[in-house]
């Protein structure tokens, strides 16, 4: 409620007098109080001060944004979706950097997917512009999983990043469809860049779907010994008798199908036990 009140009359303010408004929005931002701070700097309030400037002055809107674009994203992300055209969402892209140029590409994907992922096609820097590739591949990947996951792995992304990709890939297609991301995944060369995605397909299928021999067999096949443990910390709690004070029998028995020794699940037991 306080927001909705703050976004309507910084609005109103901004149309009756815009040099007051931006004022006390700059100094709002720069406050010492937290609380106005957080508020000043919702999307909602940051797309109503935008909206009514860019109104008023589009070219103060976008220079005040651009200015602030380093430590208040937010209004890169507001001056967008109050842009008339993809041309002008170009123009922005071209201006920005870092986290308001994400802000921006948000917005250019609502409107269009193709014509965004053909700028970045174009205009990317492999190895600078990952968070740009994840976020045009997250769009991708809800509209159609497979077109999605192939376009991400076709992009250049630093060599730090393709873990993640992976998991992204995993964590996303398998929302709509575990089986077809794990026959994917079982497709892609077994590394330690596997891990996380092999974490994320384990927890899903236990967790979402209570199939506790899919999330077993997925974990087992994680390298990382800290991230393995962490898994099955997760998969112990999701299958944990509160009342009986013990796991779900079927459970511990696909890990032990699985290739778990009996010792590890007892470590396991005694742990969540403690919780």
């Amino acid at each position: 409620e306080e927001v909705r009140m703050l976004a309507l009359g910084i609005s109103s303010w901004v149309a009756v007098d815009p040099e007051r408004a931006e004022r006390w929005f700059r100094q709002a931002l720069e406050s010492e109080d937290a609380q106005t701070r957080l508020l000043v700097s919702d999307e909602a309030v940051q797309l109503a001060f935008y909206s009514a400037l860019a109104r008023v002055d589009g070219r103060r809107a976008r220079e005040l944004a651009l200015a602030r674009a380093s430590d208040s994203p937010q209004g890169a992300g507001a001056l967008a979706r109050s842009a008339a055209t993809l041309e002008g969402l170009e123009r922005l892209l071209g201006a920005t950097t870092g986290a308001a140029r994400v802000e921006v590409m948000d917005e250019f994907c609502r409107r269009n997917l193709e014509v965004a992922s053909d700028w970045l096609e174009v205009h990317g820097e492999p190895g600078s512009h990952d968070e740009l590739v994840a976020l045009v591949a997250e769009w991708k990947l809800l509209e159609d999983p497979v077109a999605g996951a192939d376009w991400y792995m076709r992009q250049r992304v630093a060599r730090g990043f393709r873990a993640r990709r992976l998991a992204e890939i995993a964590q996303r297609w398998g929302e709509s469809d575990v089986e077809s991301a794990s026959q994917w995944l079982a497709r892609q060369p077994d590394t330690p860049a596997r891990d996380l995605a092999e974490a994320e397909l384990a927890l899903l299928l236990a967790t979402d779907h209570r199939d506790w021999r899919g999330g077993f067999t997925w974990v087992a096949q994680v390298a990382n010994p800290a991230t393995k443990i962490e898994v099955l910390q997760g998969i112990f709690a999701e299958g944990w008798d509160w009342q009986g004070g013990a796991p779900e029998p079927q459970m511990e028995a696909a890990a032990v199908e699985a290739g778990f020794s009996l010792e590890l699940l007892e470590f396991l037991r005694r742990q969540q036990a403690t919780e």
